[in-house]
């Protein structure tokens, strides 16, 4: 298909909204969350297009949060922090709208590349970081410190070792659980990061749900395989998670 036959509004730094919900990509971009048209892989995105993303999804937040292709990923992780109800928890690229419960304010950490919704996190009195500055709390303050580390639609990008390796340090030890979302189009990126927390001792556990999206599926990994076999994880994949 041509790029040019395809109706598309120019949303800046090469990035499209189609007019149409589409599945397949046009030669030579890839199509994220089924609307928006990219000119590279999604690790390959640079910080001012994932900006230009997450403009386009905060326009649409109501709609979204009513029914769009990521409200279901937002519902299932709401359901996760409410049934495992972490003493500490970390979200990789919350956004302007972090998923967290009231009560856990104090005991929240953010981090994010996007330098605006670090700015509206922080005004909502949540800890939230650059990827540098986190790089370096996890080797002090944030050693160990998170039950439940997870990240919606955000382990697509690109993240240098320094930073998974950072992850990977602020995760508690033994019953820590980071959990992540992933699309399959990005397999193999998706398939190094898992493969970087394995080969550091972590279990694995993937697994979808008939609530996922197409090609949606979660990635579970932590030192203890017991946690992975939580009966939160059942009710997830019998679509429960509302």
């Amino acid at each position: 298909m041509d790029n040019n036959e395809i109706g598309k509004t120019d949303l800046g730094h090469g990035i499209y909204l189609l007019e149409n919900d589409a599945e397949k990509s046009i030669e030579g971009t890839v199509i994220f969350l089924d609307k928006i048209l990219l000119p590279c892989g999604l690790p390959d995105l640079s910080i001012d297009q994932i900006k230009v993303i997450n403009r386009y999804r905060e326009s649409i937040k109501d709609r979204d949060d009513n029914g769009g292709r990521a409200s279901g990923s937002r519902k299932m992780f709401r359901f996760l922090v409410n049934s495992l109800k972490p003493k500490r928890m970390l979200e990789i690229g919350g956004g302007k709208f972090p998923i967290f419960r009231e009560e856990f304010q104090n005991s929240y950490c953010g981090v994010e590349i996007d330098d605006e919704a670090i700015v509206a996190a922080r005004n909502i009195g949540l800890a939230t970081y650059d990827l540098p500055s986190f790089v370096q709390l996890s080797k002090s303050e944030y050693k160990g410190a998170f039950d439940l580390i997870i990240g919606s639609f955000s382990f697509h990008f690109g993240f240098e070792d320094a930073f998974l390796e950072a992850i990977h340090k602020s995760l508690n030890v033994p019953k820590g659980l980071l959990a992540f979302n992933f699309i399959s189009q990005d397999s193999l990126d998706l398939f190094e990061k898992i493969s970087f927390f394995c080969s550091r001792g972590l279990h694995v556990r993937i697994m979808k749900g008939p609530n996922f999206a197409t090609r949606e599926y979660l990635a579970l990994l932590s030192t203890d395989s017991v946690i992975l076999r939580h009966e939160v994880f059942a009710q997830i994949e019998c679509g429960d998670s509302t």
